[in-house]
């Protein structure tokens, strides 16, 4: 194997790497929101379900961290590699008709939103009477 292909053998696990962490982050978001959003309904705090914010924020953040990483070195191997099959077909598939590329990064944002809005939505539905009883013993 000549080192242009090492290179690219590289360059393909770092991208498969990359995608296996988005996904285990994923389950880690959903696992630790749900945690934290049911913990919060048992005691009928509304502070404990703003809690998610401390794992969405910082979660996103890593994820966009991770597909930025994985668009460079896919941008990387279109340009040095395009004799691969794989990378020539997912840039004709990310592609628009009129040649603007599709940001892949905006697909992120809907997950996190959901589970940030539905954090807010239980915060402000638990009954005020336990927010001031909760604010009082604080």
């Amino acid at each position: 194997m000549n080192p242009r292909d090492r290179e690219y053998e590289a360059l393909r696990r770092e991208i498969e790497k990359y995608t296996e962490l988005e996904h285990s982050l994923y389950n880690i978001v959903y696992v630790g929101v749900t945690a934290i959003l049911a913990w919060g309904i048992s005691l009928k705090n509304s502070l404990i379900c703003l809690l998610a914010y401390c794992i969405i924020f910082p979660s996103f953040r890593v994820m966009l961290s991770y597909n930025s990483g994985i668009l460079r070195i896919g941008a990387y191997m279109h340009v040095f590699y395009d004799e691969y099959l794989w990378e020539r077909k997912l840039h004709q598939i990310c592609t628009l008709p009129k040649g603007k590329v599709v940001r892949y990064s905006s697909s992120y944002k809907t997950p996190f939103i959901f589970v940030s809005v539905l954090s807010t939505i239980l915060s402000l539905i638990i009954p005020e009477s336990v927010k001031l009883k909760t604010a009082y013993l604080l």
